[in-house]
């Protein structure tokens, strides 16, 4: 992508002002922007409310990279050009159910879309023979899956101590507009302790599979 500069802004703020248990509310937008024209904008937020027993999160944006790089080709060295434009947007809902174990619902859509005009008419075409061979074309991913977390983080901002462990099976479906069927799994666990005054050591842990 070449030399890339950005900048995001932040918003916090209470659902319900009388909450003291909740933590702050936050919309996000991030935008970025490089030198071969490439760029990503970002619309998110995360809720919370109702004495921290409910949550949800919000994210959608759009993506445009431009991608130029090297590959090795039956011995010779011929370049890949291509424009890998992304399209996306994040539903979730998490309820508390006891103590610090929450459950969600989730919907995930990713639409795909390649070009191929970036390069020499010679480097464009062959960009596209190789995505047609290898069978990477435009698609569609779309599904719902299960949030499954628990929480013992006494920030979720700026965490001192605890533990965040999460699970997420999603089911992507043909029925739900996806280019494909198949489950996959991905989960994280992060944990924090305070060793000194204003020092914190964070573990994180992350992976899935399909």
């Amino acid at each position: 992508m070449k030399t890339g500069f950005g900048g995001m802004g932040m918003y916090f703020f209470k659902v319900d002002k009388k909450d003291s248990i909740s933590p702050p509310s936050i919309i996000n937008l991030i935008g970025l922007y490089s030198t071969n024209d490439s760029y990503v904008m970002i619309l998110s937020s995360r809720l919370f409310w109702n004495q921290d027993k409910n949550s949800a999160t919000f994210a959608t944006g759009t993506t445009n990279i431009n991608n130029d790089f090297l590959y090795e080709f039956e011995g010779t060295d011929v370049r890949l050009v291509f424009t890998e434009q992304r399209k996306f947007i994040t539903l979730e809902y998490s309820r508390k159910l006891i103590r610090e174990l929450y459950l969600g619902l989730l919907y995930l859509g990713t639409q795909t879309n390649y070009r191929f005009d970036k390069g020499s008419q010679e480097e464009n075409d062959f960009t596209r023979e190789f995505f047609e061979r290898n069978n990477i074309q435009d698609n569609f991913v779309s599904s719902i899956g299960l949030n499954i977390s628990y929480d013992t983080r006494d920030y979720v901002y700026y965490p001192t101590k605890g533990l965040m462990f999460s699970i997420r099976p999603k089911l992507n479906s043909e029925w739900l507009g996806s280019d494909n069927d198949y489950i996959d799994t991905d989960y994280s666990m992060n944990y924090f302790t305070s060793f000194a005054s204003n020092k914190v050591l964070g573990i994180s842990l992350s992976g899935g599979f399909a």
